[in-house]
C-alpha cells in the first residue's frame, strides 16, 4: 500500500493520478471543517461530490481516470490516502 496527505487548495487540486489499472481508493478528510469536493480537473464547489470532515470513502478508480479535490475560497484541507502499490 502507499500512503499520502494531499493538501487540497481553493484551485482544483490533483488528489489521484492516472494509472494503467483500476484501483481502490481509501480517502478521508479530517483537517478543520472545510469543505471537500471530488470531481475531474474542473471540479468546483458547486458541481464536486461533497465530502464532509472526518469522512472516510472507498472508491474505485478506473483505469487511466484522475481524481480532483477542491476546498472553499482560501480555505485548504488534507486528505489522506491509501492507494495499492500494484507497480
Amino acid at each position: 500500500m502507499r500512503s499520502a496527505k494531499i493538501t487540497v487548495t481553493d484551485e482544483p487540486t490533483l488528489v489521484i493520478a492516472a494509472d494503467d489499472t483500476h484501483r481502490t481508493v481509501y480517502l478521508k478528510h479530517s483537517h478543520e471543517n472545510h469543505p471537500l469536493y471530488l470531481g475531474n480537473a474542473s471540479v468546483s464547489a458547486t458541481n464536486g461530490f461533497s465530502v464532509q470532515k472526518d469522512e472516510e470513502l472507498e472508491l474505485v478508480i478506473p483505469s487511466k481516470q484522475t481524481l480532483y479535490g477542491i476546498t472553499t475560497e482560501e480555505d485548504t484541507v488534507d486528505v489522506f490516502i491509501l492507494t495499492p502499490d500494484v507497480d
